[in-house]
């Protein structure tokens, strides 16, 4: 063989292995990335949510709901959706300041299935502006430990 056909050989090879090692990486990348938009409510492990949220305009209450939101998107245990009849489950926040500086708020919280509106759990957060972070972690948790019990349960898949 020339060395040119070793050369081109080599160069394949190489090509090869390149485009093996970027299809893998890519391939990877997108398993582990969550969807942006969810579309109907069969999503392997992830459960579809619909976000009731009724609070004041500038208040703790709009900060905290948004802070909740926010991190429901980041989640991988879920998805929102835009619609209640394409989601699994339906959350309703209600969320008002307890105080006329608007220093805390009080957020209600009521989960249910969509299918047939069962209600299953309710929670009622109280905090500060300098606790809103980790109140709203605290009822992401919390929805999460109600949704794992829900698939234990197989009420929700």
């Amino acid at each position: 063989m020339t060395p040119r056909g070793v050369f081109r050989k080599s160069v394949l090879l190489v090509m090869r292995k390149t485009f093996a090692l970027l299809f893998f990486v890519v391939s990877v990348a997108l398993s582990s990335s969550r969807a942006e938009v969810c579309e109907g409510k069969n999503h392997a492990g992830v459960a579809t949510l619909y976000l009731a949220e009724s609070t004041g305009g500038n208040s703790s209450a709009k900060e905290w709901a948004s802070r909740f939101r926010e991190l429901i998107q980041k989640s991988r245990s879920y998805c929102l959706v835009d619609q209640k009849d394409k989601a699994v489950v339906m959350v309703s926040m209600l969320g008002t300041d307890a105080d006329l500086n608007g220093i805390s708020t009080a957020i209600s919280l009521a989960v249910y299935s969509t299918k047939e509106s069962i209600f299953l759990d309710h929670w009622l957060y109280v905090s500060g502006k300098e606790s809103l972070d980790s109140s709203a972690q605290k009822a992401v948790a919390a929805l999460e430990g109600e949704v794992k019990e829900l698939k234990r349960l197989r009420l929700v898949r």
